[in-house]
């Protein structure tokens, strides 16, 4: 953050400043969430963002409910059986995109494709 008395708000979904601070918005920032990738790496996300929801006893019991919720299901099994209903199959996919309903966006692809000879040399 470049502004010290900007807080970024919990969940990262938003941010907040103090009334008279001007925040400028020209050169604004896009934020690209994935909450779902692989397994391994959403049940590896839930059990390290759920554990600690759960031991916060500053927090009230409604901030990070999904979390929250998610890390119960984890502790009974049934995270699995969530993660599947979330994940679309391929020819669900290319429905959504047909019916207007998805859009397939490929920037951040490109955005790699075009800067990866760059990135390589600052390994």
């Amino acid at each position: 953050r470049g502004i010290e008395n900007i807080k970024v708000d919990q969940g990262n979904h938003s941010i907040s400043w103090p009334v008279g601070l001007a925040v400028s918005t020209e050169n604004s920032i896009e934020v690209l969430h994935f909450p779902i990738r692989s397994y391994a790496q959403f049940e590896n996300k839930i059990i390290k963002g759920g554990a600690a929801y759960e031991r916060n006893t500053d927090l009230h019991p409604s901030i990070g409910a999904t979390w929250r919720m998610l890390y119960q299901k984890w502790k009974n099994g049934t995270l699995d059986e969530y993660y599947a209903n979330q994940v679309w199959s391929d020819v669900q996919l290319q429905q959504g995109i047909e019916n207007g309903l998805l859009v397939s966006d490929t920037k951040l692809k490109e955005f790699f494709q075009t800067n990866a000879i760059a990135m390589a040399g600052n390994s």
